[in-house]
Order: C-alpha cells, then structure tokens, then sequence
C-alpha cells in the first residue's frame, strides 16, 4: 500500500509521536478515516397523561410515562406537610403565628413596647389645634 507509519519520540515532551506517512502524490485526503457510524438521537415517547389529585381536581401532562390516568392518594391538598393549616384548629393557628416567623420574632423582640393586639391610646392627651381665622 502506499501508507507507512513514522514514529519519533520528542526529546522536549519524552513521548512517542506517530503520524502517517503517505507515499501517494496525492496525501492522504482521498483515503476515508475509519469511523464508527453515527447514530441518530434516540426519540423520546411522550404520552398524554391525565392526573387525578385526592381533592378530585385533575390537569393532563405530558410525560414518558404509557400509563394514560394517574390517580393520587397523597398529594399537596392532601399531605399536612403542604398545608398545616387544615389540620390545626383556630386557637393553634394563632398560637403558631405568635412563636413562629417574623411575627413572632417581632413580637418577642418588642415585647414589653405594647402593640400586638394591645389597646394603645397614644393620642390620649393631644388636643385639636384651633382653626386659624380665615382673615388673619
């Protein structure tokens, strides 16, 4: 064939350099590379799904799933940890409000300055200035 392999090894790198060496006239551009063959990308499936949550209210998505209905049992209406609201009565929800969040933080902070529900009459002792006469 007229293709012969040269190999040198770099004094500067000390590694083993090798490039083919063709003794065509014409190089070696008509000569294919061996490549594996490409593969197109493979196509993902999307399916229409149809989801149910737990409060009866539904939406469809489009997933990889086949599976056309899903029926949720726990999901974010249902699941304390979503909501904790529905699980608590009215006297623990402002028990929570009071210790928890900036609120609370507030409220500790400034406990003893009044406010927070407080009754506050700070506009006890002011008194309306008289209206200036309109000639003067």
């Amino acid at each position: 064939m007229f293709c012969r392999t040269v190999t040198r090894i770099s004094s500067t790198a000390g590694h083993l350099q090798s490039r083919s060496v063709s003794s065509s006239p014409y190089g070696r551009t008509h000569v294919w590379k061996r490549r594996p063959p490409v593969l197109p990308n493979p196509m993902v499936p999307k399916f229409p799904q149809q989801v149910i949550r737990s409060d009866g209210s539904s939406f469809i998505h489009w997933t990889t799933s086949p599976r056309s209905l899903l029926r949720l049992t726990r999901d974010t209406t249902s699941n304390p940890m979503w909501n904790t609201g529905v699980w608590m009565d009215e006297q623990s929800i402002e028990e929570e409000g009071a210790t928890t969040g900036r609120l609370g933080r507030f409220n500790r902070r400034f406990v003893g300055m009044g406010g927070s529900g407080e009754e506050v009459n700070w506009m006890e002792g002011f008194e309306e200035p008289a209206a200036a006469a309109p000639g003067a």
